[in-house]
């Protein structure tokens, strides 16, 4: 599963394959500040149930947890989206990645 999660003028790379997932900040605009620590968001992240944050790395913008078998994509989905919503107070969009097209 590959995922967008757009939030204010930002948006993340939600990737999960059997129990292994990042999150991963893309690239953020110059002069755009993001108001999301990384090991904030790691830290909620921690308490999902279901979650378990493994890394940080703060150079490439990302996380790398765990993901109980028992979860299903869209509850992986859902409660990542939960918690970036509850940190920045913000609506999010979940779409599909989708490939680059290529000239």
């Amino acid at each position: 599963m590959k995922k967008i999660i757009t939030f204010g003028q930002h948006n993340a790379t939600l990737e999960r394959v059997k129990s292994a997932a990042t999150l991963q900040l893309n690239t953020i605009p110059a002069n755009t500040p993001l108001y999301m620590p990384l090991a904030e968001l790691a830290d909620a992240m921690n308490q999902v149930e279901f979650f378990h944050v493994v890394s940080i790395f703060p150079g490439k913008g990302k996380i790398v947890f765990t993901v109980s078998k028992e979860a299903t994509n869209a509850g992986v989905i859902d409660a990542t989206c939960n918690v970036i919503a509850e940190m920045l107070d913000t609506d999010i969009v979940v779409s599909n990645e989708r490939a680059e097209e290529t000239v």
